[in-house]
């Protein structure tokens, strides 16, 4: 599965790199909302994007409704990652187009289960 990695810090960009490539998926970096929707407007295609919550500049509310608005990405499941569970992030998150989300302290095995699902 080839998936987009939107996170602007270094340190979970590679943790996510490190258990997605190590369950044999191809995992592209994006630094920041903005360059993910461009990779998608140059014709990049995707299975599965991963989007941070939290980011400068375009944040993943913001990004998640641009890549909804794209026929390129509007039916790729996209996996929120939050540091926030509360009710109105996580409403929010469904309001702007996500399929799922997790919490950043989840588990690799949490991570990897979840996306398994929604490849299915």
């Amino acid at each position: 599965m080839k998936v987009l990695l939107v996170d602007d810090q270094a340190f979970q960009r590679k943790i996510y790199n490190m258990v997605l490539s190590g369950a044999g998926h191809e995992v592209i970096e994006a630094l920041d909302g903005q360059e993910a929707v461009t990779r998608f407007e140059s014709g990049e295609v995707y299975d599965l994007i991963l989007l941070d919550a939290i980011m400068p500049n375009m944040d993943g509310f913001d990004t998640c409704r641009s890549l909804r608005a794209m026929d390129a990405a509007k039916e790729v499941p996209i996996i929120f990652l939050t540091g926030n569970s509360d009710d109105d992030t996580i409403r929010q998150a469904f309001d702007a187009g996500v399929n799922d989300y997790f919490v950043k302290c989840a588990t690799p095995h949490d991570i990897l289960e979840k996306i398994d699902r929604l490849a299915e």
